[in-house]
């Protein structure tokens, strides 16, 4: 259940579909603005192959994407998909999941320095809290246009002012978000 939710944030994110809902509603069958972009034959990066990690690996295949992945333990029975570095895990991936534990080796696993090996492209899910929050909220300010099109967060640490300020007008706007939780 926990990958499938990522991937349909991640669809949601990529899609729209949360404004294709309120466009129907409101009777505007309109495409602009709702298209996204393709992910089959596009790079997914799974960080973290337990058994969510191999679930998101599964569906990222199943749409047609290929797959690589990054653990400190690899599980060598997966052979569908290749396991590389992190740095080349961030650098090629279009979609990023993580799916770790929160240990001194993940803790802070993305930060600026790991955003920026991203090269513009790239979508973030954050699974078990690995983000440095302090830093990546300073860094998606200044970066977030070029690097990261959607970050998808559902456990979050010392961000309690974005949860409850209007950041409409910043970096961080909210018709990126897919949920409420989703940056």
């Amino acid at each position: 259940a926990v990958a499938e939710h990522a991937m349909a944030l991640a669809l949601t994110a990529n899609r729209h579909t949360h404004k294709a809902y309120i466009k129907c509603r409101e009777n505007n069958f309109t495409l602009s603005g709702l298209m996204g972009v393709n992910l089959y034959k596009k790079t997914a990066g799974i960080i973290g192959t337990g058994k969510i990690g191999q679930a998101m690996a599964r569906i990222c295949k199943g749409v047609g994407m290929r797959v690589i992945a990054y653990d400190l333990f690899p599980n060598k029975n997966l052979d569908f998909l290749e396991y590389v570095s992190l740095d080349e895990l961030l650098a090629t991936s279009d979609l990023i999941s993580l799916h770790c534990p929160l240990t001194d080796e993940t803790k802070h696993i993305i930060n600026e320095k790991t955003i920026a090996l991203m090269g513009g492209h790239g979508y973030v899910r954050e699974g078990e809290k690995p983000l440095d929050q302090g830093s990546l909220h300073d860094a998606l300010r200044q970066i977030f246009e070029y690097i990261i099109r959607f970050l998808l967060i559902n456990i979050q640490t010392n961000c309690e002012e974005l949860m409850v300020a209007d950041t409409g007008n910043q970096i961080l706007r909210l018709d990126k978000t897919a949920t409420g939780s989703v940056y």
